[in-house]
């Protein structure tokens, strides 16, 4: 997998909507996510409410939201959701395209997010809260160089903080 064959698409289409609630009614992909209840309705509302065909504005209003793109063609999502300036921002990801996983996307994806989140946005923190059962995620998390920060009652928190980050550039 190269690097270059991932990117980060900031525009949200309405067929990446329709992909979104695809792999949100997936059990493997959704298992782990903590979306709010009830989102797949709402995404499909939005869908037909909306007369645009880009649908981007809906998903930037609490930080950066990604299209995970893999030779051009949407196989996941990406969110950073801010924090608040000194609580930093929380990462999520998901590949809800199942025929890619294990495949490094995720790593890749998530790479790619960390340089937005420091050096675009200036956020001071990542963390990522990881269910304890999700051993991909947290193998993805830790490979990048998140530290397990905290045992919650269901999840583990991740923390990456800018210092972390630009040390692994230097090393």
């Amino acid at each position: 997998m190269l690097y270059s064959d991932i990117n980060l698409q900031q525009e949200v289409y309405k067929d990446d909507v329709f992909n979104i609630t695809k792999w949100l009614k997936d059990e493997d992909v959704s298992r782990f996510l903590n979306e709010k209840e009830g989102i797949i309705n709402i995404l499909n509302n939005l869908v037909q409410k909306s007369t645009l065909p880009i649908m981007t504005q809906y998903f930037n209003n609490k930080g950066p939201f990604y299209m995970i793109e893999y030779n051009n063609k949407s196989i996941g999502y990406l969110k950073i959701v801010s924090k608040g300036k000194n609580n930093g921002a929380e990462i999520v990801v998901a590949i809800g395209d199942k025929k890619k996983w294990g495949k490094g996307i995720g790593t890749i994806a998530v790479k790619k997010a960390l340089s937005e989140a420091f050096l675009k946005y200036r956020f001071n923190k990542v963390v990522a809260k990881i269910h304890k059962e999700n051993y991909r995620s947290s193998k993805v998390f830790k490979k990048v160089g998140f530290i397990e920060n905290e045992l919650l009652e269901k999840e583990t928190k991740y923390c990456l903080t800018f210092n972390n980050y630009i040390s692994q550039f230097s090393s």
